[in-house]
């Protein structure tokens, strides 16, 4: 029997099914959350069909995540919410066709030309202070699973990338100095611009990752595959909701966030996560 739990920071156990009536009486609901994986169950269903008609609003979880968090939660999704959902991201639409790519291209066209005083003093220092090129060149899993080779300004010593990385919050000292401050201030990210002029990214998407984090999220992370379903972006929803990470946890967090963006990719989406980047890149408010 299901167990009825308050929508409080702590949650608080109210009762089962049976007692779902005098529950919702006694507290004013006028929010259902249904937070069961595989709602099989025709009590529920038709309790919940009751409440709808009675102007009470009850949702699934999922539902509810991307209302109120503005995200999906994967572990909670069905094969049956996937036949119900509209991807707005896949969808042959004029944005998703014509608007989107203009845009990327007029973006970029501007950024790169911009761009060419900030990554030239960068490429002055960045080779004073190490030996080895100015670029750094690394291939990532792209569109459809198909390859994309990232150029970005190198912030790390020659052949470190071959190393591991340190734990999650601990300094990298793969990371040269001038690396670090190139980071900071996201000059490294400037070179993309030249990716998404050639149509292999775009401005706007989930983030590129190598093929060995791909092919180990693939196994651990549900429906992790569903990101690639757009083309990566240099900035995205889930780059600009939660912090850089490469563990398992992580990737299951910002997969609920690029699921949202597929899902409900639109123009005003898109702007809103510009505007989000440009207050994180000003002000260092926000996601990193």
């Amino acid at each position: 029997m299901p167990v009825l739990y308050s929508t409080q920071i702590f949650p608080q156990v109210l009762g089962d099914l049976s007692a779902l009536d005098d529950i919702v009486k006694q507290r004013q609901a006028d929010q259902i959350i249904i937070a069961i994986k595989h709602l099989k169950n025709r009590e529920i269903l038709k309790k919940s069909m009751g409440y709808i008609l009675q102007g009470t609003q009850v949702l699934s979880l999922p539902a509810f995540y991307e209302e109120v968090l503005r995200k999906i939660p994967v572990d909670h999704l069905t094969e049956q919410w996937f036949i119900d959902a509209a991807f707005q991201g896949v969808k042959p639409t004029i944005y998703n066709l014509r608007i989107k790519r203009l845009i990327d291209v007029a973006l970029s066209v501007t950024g790169l030309i911009l761009s060419i005083p900030v990554v030239a003093i960068a490429g002055i220092c960045i080779l004073l202070d190490s030996k080895g090129p100015v670029f750094y060149r690394q291939t990532r899993v792209g569109w459809k699973g198909k390859p994309v080779d990232l150029i970005k300004l190198r912030t790390m010593k020659t052949g470190a990338d071959v190393e591991s990385p340190p734990p999650n919050g601990e300094s990298d000292p793969r990371v040269t100095r001038v690396g670090r401050i190139i980071r900071t201030l996201r000059i490294d990210e400037l070179p993309q611009f030249w990716t998404v002029l050639k149509g292999e990214m775009s401005l706007i998407g989930p983030r590129a990752l190598i093929e060995k984090e791909v092919a180990l999220f693939e196994k651990e992370v549900p429906y992790f595959t569903l990101r690639h379903a757009v083309k990566p972006g240099i900035t995205g929803w889930a780059q600009i909701n939660y912090p850089h990470g490469d563990s398992i946890e992580d990737a299951l967090e910002k997969v609920q966030y690029d699921l949202f963006y597929i899902k409900n990719l639109s123009f005003f989406l898109d702007f809103h996560v510009v505007m989000r980047t440009m207050r994180v890149v000003l002000l260092g408010k926000g996601a990193k």
